[in-house]
């Protein structure tokens, strides 16, 4: 079929589906009026228009939904508007919302390293928007004002100030992109930086202590779920994130060269860490139990891996009173790390910390394999003997 016919239901209808990416058909009657095809079988109608020297293309409506009929009319009407200098573009960005700004930018942000979002990134925004913003999520884009921004900070600082930040930050990237695609004139979130007004984040300092490392050793170990015991174990002798360690995958654990290789990480990259000698018994004990899994932890669904395990964090505070959270344990292993003397260029690279672009020196530092090897059984030899100490008996409170 030729690219330009008059539209009628009958022929819209019979538009063949390409195989692979998209096809647009121009109405003979309404000259500007397109109708693009996709892969996925999706048919929309659209008007194609040059504005101040700008193409631009507007939706008119999807082909199952409006008739030709409409179609044309509501095309015909957009046009006259362009006519009178209406950018109709500009005009629905005016009413763009809060919540409709972040689904706009999640689908629409160019990928950095030609990576998407992670899911649990997109999760993390969601969450912010939800948890800070709610009842902002329908305001228009343009009328979140300066004072607004002020007034609201203020009220989450008072929640508490990790929660005010990390809002704030996901409001100011949703407002970036707001002005990036024209929505706004400026940027209210500013304001907080032209008043000097955001707290100062407070790094968390909280470790397993070096006295408290074998009660807290051993109420682990008395733990009934092997698969949280042993996701414990791996965060304190291995460093992982909590998300680098839940998302492992048993054919990236490689028992003969005694490494494990994490895929995509923060950083945009694969990184592979050494098994300490320590843990090394307590993976080979897992793998009988889960390794007919996909995931190295699996979860109660098959197709997921497992959470990270509250209760079981619960238990363990319970028994010790020592409170901790899971990042808390690649925490504590940075400090043992350092305590043993560890040189801090490979702590940096035993934690899979970005090396910055500025920091000449450590671009040049290349480490072999047997050094990270070394320094991780090393540490891993540190909280071993800590762990099991005869001198430091404590009485766990089992029963609690």
């Amino acid at each position: 079929m030729e690219n330009r016919f008059a539209f009628t239901q009958a022929n819209i209808r019979d538009l063949s589906i390409p195989e692979s990416g998209r096809k647009d058909y121009y109405d003979s009657k309404v000259s500007k009026l397109v109708c693009r095809v996709s892969s996925t079988g999706n048919k929309t109608f659209a008007v194609i228009n040059r504005i101040g020297g700008k193409v631009y293309r507007v939706t008119v409506g999807n082909a199952n939904e409006i008739s030709v009929k409409e179609a044309q009319d509501i095309a015909l009407v957009k046009l006259g508007e362009m006519a009178k200098g209406v950018n109709p573009v500009k005009e629905k960005l005016k009413v763009l919302t809060l919540e409709e700004a972040l689904k706009h930018y999640i689908k629409n942000r160019h990928p950095r390293n030609g990576k998407d979002l992670k899911p649990r990134t997109v999760q993390g925004y969601r969450y912010a928007l939800d948890n800070s913003f709610s009842d902002w999520k329908a305001k228009p884009v343009g009328s979140i004002t300066p004072d607004m921004v002020v007034k609201r900070y203020a009220s989450l600082t008072r929640v508490g100030v990790g929660t005010a930040n990390v809002g704030a930050r996901v409001l100011r990237l949703i407002l970036k992109h707001a002005k990036a695609i024209g929505a706004v004139d400026s940027v209210a979130t500013d304001i907080l930086v032209d008043k000097n007004s955001w707290n100062r984040d407070v790094r968390r300092k909280r470790i397993i202590k070096m006295a408290e490392i074998q009660p807290w050793f051993e109420a682990v170990n008395v733990l009934s779920n092997e698969r949280a015991k042993i996701y414990f174990l791996m965060l304190m002798f291995m460093g992982f994130r909590v998300s680098e360690a839940l998302g492992l995958v048993w054919k990236d654990v490689n028992f003969k060269k005694k490494t494990i290789t994490v895929r995509d990480t923060k950083n945009g990259s694969d990184f592979t860490q050494p098994i300490p000698m320590h843990f090394l018994s307590y993976l080979e004990r897992l793998r009988t139990i889960t390794g007919d899994s996909k995931w190295v932890f699996a979860g109660v669904d098959p197709a997921k891996h497992m959470t990270i395990p509250k209760k079981q964090i619960t238990k363990v505070i319970h028994m010790t009173d020592i409170e901790f959270s899971s990042h808390d344990l690649r925490r504590s292993f940075a400090g043992y790390a350092e305590a043993v003397g560890i040189p801090y260029s490979i702590i940096k690279k035993l934690m899979n910390h970005t090396i910055s672009s500025k920091d000449v020196t450590m671009g040049y530092l290349i480490t072999e394999d047997e050094t990270l090897a070394d320094s991780i059984n090393k540490i891993g030899a540190f909280i071993h003997a800590k762990a099991t100490q005869k001198d430091n008996v404590i009485q766990l409170n089992v029963n609690k």
